[in-house]
Parts: structure tokens; C-alpha cells; sequence
């Protein structure tokens, strides 16, 4: 008799480990995330900052926002300039006399709309009761000037807000300077519109003032 024999190799399998893994050394998370997020709160504080300063502080940010006046070409009566772009503006004035606003500044700020370059700074100047923040309440939004008084008599005095065109460089540095509490006398020329043109002729819009004094600045003295 022959015997078969049915013979299976079993492969051997490797014993399972059930211990429990020692535990990996953990990284500190202290800080992990507050760096990030102090950046960040850092970083918008500084835009809140140099955004309030390009609205409301009477700067240019070290030239960074001031005009390019070398593209800027007048003719002779200040009647129109002329952009190196193409675009022009003409200006339209109230009267050839001089006028001067002389008082105590008690704002002094930018004006930046872009279809207006040559417009620069807001001024309100103030006389009498007008510069006694005690007696009148002042405050400038939007290039419009609002006041209250403090007591029920009117005050004496004058207030007038200038949106001012300044006739040189030189005379747009001397802006620069100005902050409130300050005395000063600013002379030019009223204008009554300033009409803005694109390269193409087209008519842009215009500028005028309802109850302020829009006005290209010739001269700037500081009072004592």
C-alpha cells in the first residue's frame, strides 16, 4: 500500500507586540500661535495709523502723497494747467483781487481727491470767539466745517475754511508747516470752480465750495 502524506508547511508568523509604545516628547505649544496673531494685530494698527494720517494729518508721508508739481504746467494767468498726462484743468475765478484770511488755525489737513491733485490742504482759520474751543465747538469732516457754540450768545469773530491751491512748491512746503494753534495769514485768489479734463476732452466734473473759500494761495505768513 502506498500512503500519500499531505504535508503543509506553515510559515511562521512573527509575534505581535502588544505593548504600549513609549510616549514621544511633546512640543512646548506656549506662544505657538500668539506670534502670528500679535503680528497681525501689529501690522493693523500700523495701517489704521498711516491711514489716518494720509485722511486727517497735515503731511505728506515723507513725499510719498504729494503732488508732482515738475507735471504741472500753468499759463500765465492761472487760468488753466496743464498736465504732462494730457489731463488739464481750468479755473474760473470770483474776482482778480487779492484777499487775505488772517487768525488762529484750528484745523489743517489734507485734501486728497485724485481728479483734483492741484487742491492740497484744508485750512480753518479763526478769529474772535472762534479760536476759544471753550466758547465754540469746531470740527472739519468731508472738506465741510461744522461749529457749535457754548453759550447762548453768538460769538464774535470770523471762521472760514480754505481749500487751498497753492501757487508753488515753495509755497505747498510752507502748508506743510502749519498745525493747529498756530497764527497765520494766507493771501491768493478766490476761485469760484475748478473744472477737471481728461486727455480726451472729456469733462471730468468740477470743484466748488458752498460757504467756504476756494482759493490759489500766493503767499503764507506765519503770525506771532
Amino acid at each position: 500500500m502506498t500512503l500519500y502524506y499531505n504535508l503543509r508547511m506553515e510559515t511562521p508568523q512573527p509575534a505581535l507586540d502588544t505593548s504600549i509604545p513609549p510616549a514621544l516628547p511633546q512640543r512646548s505649544r506656549r506662544g505657538g500661535c500668539l506670534i502670528p496673531a500679535a503680528l497681525a494685530f501689529v501690522l493693523l494698527i500700523l495701517v489704521i495709523l498711516v491711514a489716518v494720517l494720509a485722511l486727517r494729518a497735515n503731511t505728506d508721508l515723507f513725499g510719498l502723497l504729494a503732488p508732482d508739481f515738475t507735471a504741472y504746467t500753468p499759463n500765465r494767468n492761472y487760468t488753466r494747467i496743464n498736465a504732462d498726462d494730457g489731463r488739464w484743468w481750468e479755473l474760473g475765478y470770483e474776482t482778480t483781487k487779492t484777499r487775505a484770511f488772517s487768525g488762529e488755525v484750528r484745523y489743517a489737513g489734507p485734501i486728497r481727491v485724485s481728479r483734483f491733485p492741484l487742491l492740497t490742504h484744508d485750512l480753518l482759520i479763526t478769529s474772535g470767539d472762534f479760536t476759544d474751543p471753550l466758547k465754540v465747538t469746531t470740527s472739519v469732516v468731508d472738506h465741510k466745517f461744522f461749529w457749535a457754540s457754548n453759550s447762548k450768545t453768538y460769538p464774535q469773530g470770523s471762521i472760514n475754511l480754505l481749500h487751498i491751491v497753492p501757487k508753488t512748491e515753495e509755497i505747498y512746503r510752507q502748508l506743510l508747516e502749519i498745525r493747529e494753534g498756530d497764527t497765520v495769514r494766507i493771501t491768493g485768489v478766490e476761485i469760484q470752480r475748478i473744472t477737471a479734463f481728461s486727455a480726451s476732452g472729456e469733462n471730468l466734473g468740477w470743484w466748488q465750495d458752498a460757504g467756504c473759500n476756494t482759493i490759489t494761495v500766493i503767499s503764507v505768513e506765519p503770525l506771532e
